[in-house]
């Protein structure tokens, strides 16, 4: 298969080469059918839950208006002071993690 009269490195190169190629190409291939078979799966699914009736009340669905309430959440800045306080809570959480990672 391999010619190590020319020297054992080139020859390990040339296979080593040969190996990450080989991989490389077999994720490749693997990952298409892999992510085909899920689509083909979806599909299957979509179509099959096609026939199940759907009411016309929930086709004709709207949420309902918040009102005056949502309009002083906003204006309140709650959404702004609910994602700060989750960004601190985060930042809190991971560096708790910090001591588990170094050992």
């Amino acid at each position: 298969m391999y010619d190590f009269e020319e020297g054992s490195f080139e020859g390990i190169v040339r296979i080593w080469h040969w190996v990450q190629c080989f991989f490389a190409d077999f994720k490749c291939h693997f990952l298409d059918w892999i992510f085909g078979a899920l689509e083909e799966i979806l599909g299957v699914l979509v179509q099959a839950l096609a026939i199940i009736p759907i009411p016309g009340d929930l086709t004709s669905f709207t949420w309902p208006d918040a009102g005056p309430l949502a309009t002083a959440l906003v204006d309140l800045q709650v959404p702004q002071a609910l994602s700060i306080l989750v960004a601190a809570f985060t930042v809190r959480f991971l560096k708790g993690l910090i001591p588990l990672i170094r050992s």
